[in-house]
Parts: structure tokens; sequence; C-alpha cells
């Protein structure tokens, strides 16, 4: 199964949403002869939630997320057929806004930055394995700030990367924190779990 995400140029703190924005671009997609995706379900809890939309049970799933945590708004794209996940994925971020791999990288690099942008870096950063991207949660991991070397375990967990199992794997061995080595341990299980899906790869 393969899944894209994209992190969309919208604050959770702003009364704007990107719900009607969204909707409008999977309505043009249907005109378009793509899938009719509806909305299905609202899940989650004030903290994490997930618009979902479906069409036939073949096609792809869309989800609109509001992550209070990352203080952020993200699409998550998945499905089993990679060719047709990557142009729904693509035809999405084509016309929503939709923040750019270089900026999120930047931020989370940032002798300032917070834990919530190496979230936001993972779930921005589609495609084969990024070595930049790569190098700042290996890097992340080794922090003294325990919060921070939450985030990287996340985000680590949120790439589909098999260069990643690694340092996951060191972490959750070397972590001294009781908390985080279960949270290490967690995040590479989620890891392990994506790249064992049929046709995941990393890509």
């Amino acid at each position: 199964m393969k899944r894209r995400y994209h992190v969309l140029n919208y604050s959770v703190a702003d009364d704007e949403e990107p719900i009607d924005a969204v909707e409008s671009e999977l309505d043009r997609l249907r005109h378009a002869g793509h899938p009719d995706f509806q909305l299905y379900t609202v899940e989650g809890d004030e903290r994490l939630t997930g618009h979902v939309y479906v069409a036939a049970p073949d096609d792809p799933v869309v989800t609109l997320v509001r992550d209070l945590a990352a203080e952020t708004w993200y699409l998550m794209v998945e499905g089993l057929d990679d060719g047709q996940v990557d142009r729904i994925a693509g035809e999405l971020s084509e016309r929503l806004p939709v923040r750019g791999t270089e900026e999120l990288r930047q931020a989370a690099e940032a002798e300032d930055a917070k834990p919530r942008e190496l979230v936001r870096l993972a779930l921005g950063t589609n495609g084969p394995a990024d070595p930049a991207t790569i190098g700042i949660l290996e890097s992340r991991l080794r922090s003294p700030e325990p919060r921070m070397r939450a985030a990287a375990m996340e985000a680590a967990s949120l790439t589909q990367w098999p260069e990643l199992v690694g340092p996951l794997e060191t972490a959750a061995a070397t972590e001294a924190q009781p908390d985080l080595k279960q949270f290490a341990a967690g995040a590479l299980a989620a890891l392990r779990q994506a790249l064992s899906r049929p046709g995941q790869d990393g890509a």
C-alpha cells in the first residue's frame, strides 16, 4: 500500500479551514474523470481529526487531517495502486497551498526548531529516501532534549523509508528514559509494519 502526505499551508490557529478548498478540488477531480470522492466519516478527537473521503472500494482514500500536536493540516492519500495514489496526490498538491520540502527542511534544521517541525518535515517529504531529511532525523534522534527525540522517532516512523529502521533500532536500544524507549519501539514497529505492506518500498 502506498501513502502520500502533503502539508497544507493553513494554520490550525486560524478560523480559515481547508475543508471547503479540499472538497472543491475533489469535486474538480470527479469532473475530470477521477474517482467520485465523498465524505465518509470524521474520526478522531479534538487533537487529531481526520475527514475521510472515499470512492469505490479499489480507489485510494483521501484523508484531510487536523493535527494540533504538529500544529498543522495535512492531506494523506493512500491506496493499493501506486500510480493512482501518485496521480490523485499530485493533482491535489498542484492546486492546493502546499508547503514545499525545502521550506520544511529549513524549519526543521534551524537552531530554534520546535519538535513539531520534524513531524511536518516527515509528512511533507514524499518519494524516495531523502539523504538531507534522513540526516536531520538521525541528528535529532540524538538530541539531549527528550521532546525532540520523541518527535524524531515519530517522524522517522512516518517516512516509510527503510533507511531509518537502523537509527530507530539504535534509539530503541539506547534510549535511557523508559517512556521514550517504549515510544521508540512503537515507532520502529510502525515503520516495519508500513514497509511490510504489499507494494511498499519507500518510494
